[in-house]
C-alpha cells in the first residue's frame, strides 16, 4: 500500500486520503495522458504481486482473494479546505467527485475490474491521450443514484505496450459492440467470442448470450443504456 500513494504524490498530484481499501486522487485542472499512466502502472504492478493464479490457488483454499478496481472521472468539483477546528481537511466535494467513487465501486467491478474512466472528453486534449494510452469506449451507462446516461471507456493500456492480440480484441470489441447497439445480438456474440483474455468483452458476451437465449433484461432499455443497479 505504501509504494501506491508515492508513486502517485511524486507525480505532483493530491493524495487526498488513504483508506483500508481505497486511495482518492484529485488531478490538476485538466487531466492528461502523463497524470492517467500513474493508476495504469499500479494496476500493472499490483497485478505482477497478486497475478490472476493466485486468486484462483486463494479461493480453492477457501481464502480471501485481492481485486484493484480504479475509476477516473473528470470535471468541475469544490475544492478546498472544509471543516471546523475539531475536523479540518482538504477536500473534493459535487457530483463529479460522486460519479468518480460510483465509477470505481459500480462500473470497474461490473466490467470485469478494469480502469474505467469518464468525462474527459470535455476537459482533456483527446488527441494527446490517444497518442500516450490506448482507450476503448466499453458502454453507455447509467450510474445508481444516478439519471442520466454516461458513456463509459476503458484504459486498455499505455500505447507502447499495444500488441496484436491487444489490437485484435479492440476490433472485434468495437465491432461487436457496434452490432450490439444495432441490436443484431446474434453478431455481437460472434465477435466478443472472439476477443480473448478480455475481461470486458466476457461480461458483454454473457450479457448477450442470455438475449439470445430469450432472456429479457430489466437494467437494459431499448436505447441501448445499461442501468447498474448495485452501488
Amino acid at each position: 500500500m505504501i509504494m501506491f500513494p508515492w508513486s502517485i504524490t511524486k507525480k505532483g498530484n493530491i493524495m487526498k486520503k488513504l483508506l483500508l481499501v481505497m486511495v482518492i486522487v484529485v488531478y490538476s485542472v485538466s487531466i492528461n495522458a502523463q497524470e492517467i499512466k500513474v493508476p495504469v502502472k499500479v494496476k500493472d504492478t499490483f497485478t505482477k504481486i497478486y497475478p490472476k493464479a493466485t486468486n484462483v490457488k486463494w479461493e480453492k483454499e477457501n481464502k480471501p482473494t485481492l481485486e484493484m478496481r480504479i475509476g477516473i472521472n473528470t470535471g468541475e468539483a469544490v475544492v478546498g479546505n472544509f471543516g471546523s477546528t475539531g475536523r479540518f481537511d482538504y477536500t473534493a466535494m459535487g457530483d463529479t467527485v460522486n460519479v468518480a467513487s460510483r465509477l470505481e465501486s459500480c462500473a470497474s467491478k461490473t466490467y470485469g475490474g478494469v480502469i474505467i474512466v469518464a468525462g474527459f472528453e470535455k476537459y482533456s486534449d483527446k488527441n494527446e491521450l490517444e497518442n500516450n494510452l490506448i482507450l476503448r469506449e466499453v458502454d453507455t451507462v447509467i450510474m445508481p443514484g444516478k439519471k442520466e446516461p454516461i458513456t463509459i471507456f476503458e484504459v486498455v493500456c499505455e500505447k507502447q505496450d499495444l500488441n496484436s492480440e491487444i489490437q485484435y480484441n479492440l476490433q472485434n470489441y468495437a465491432q461487436g459492440l457496434a452490432a450490439y447497439r444495432s441490436k443484431d445480438f446474434h453478431s455481437a456474440e460472434n465477435f466478443f467470442t472472439e476477443c480473448k483474455n478480455d475481461p470486458v468483452a466476457k461480461v458483454m458476451l454473457k450479457r448477450v448470450k442470455a438475449i439470445n437465449s430469450g432472456k429479457t433484461l430489466k437494467n437494459l432499455s431499448e436505447q441501448m443504456v445499461f442501468e447498474i443497479k448495485s452501488k
